[in-house]
């Protein structure tokens, strides 16, 4: 068996899906040992900027990942490579954008319960009860009786 250091393109693995569930035969699957191999690393890292768009929680996860067998020193640049384009980009720089990231999430999950107790609110508010059969309406005229609501 090859490395990554010597020798060109080798099928080296059998893939099975955790679930036991049959993998499609005619897929091609590219396998990266991430704890020995540094470009594994790299490429994974490239593949998470790329799919971050798509799923941000997926990408969250990959970075997560490698960094658990990459200790990114900062400062340390770091460059990735995706279908934009080619990008250095300093270690610090992919931390604190992370953490500001995560402090948007934050703010973003607040600001929509305030939303959905405001909404709460203002429903309440504009809730009227029928003279006739007191029902609770949101209109000036009762469906069920046909009454005039207060």
């Amino acid at each position: 068996m090859g490395s990554y250091k010597k020798g060109g393109w080798e099928y080296k693995y059998h893939i099975e899906k955790v679930d036991g569930s049959p993998v499609d035969p005619e897929a091609e699957y590219f396998v990266l040992r991430l704890d020995k191999d540094p470009h594994a690393r790299v490429a994974a890292m490239a593949y998470a900027e790329s799919v971050r768009r798509v799923n941000y929680q997926f990408a969250d996860d990959i970075v997560s990942h490698v960094e658990q067998y990459h200790a990114i020193k900062r400062g340390k640049r770091t460059k990735l490579e995706g279908e934009e384009g080619t990008f250095t980009y300093p270690a610090e720089v992919v931390y604190q954008r992370r953490d500001k990231v995560a402090a948007l999430r934050t703010q973003l999950k607040a600001a929509n319960e305030r939303i959905k107790e405001l909404e709460n609110r203002i429903a309440h508010l504009t809730r009227t009860h029928c003279e006739r059969c007191g029902r609770i309406m949101t209109t000036t005229f009762c469906p069920y009786c046909e009454g005039e609501v207060e």
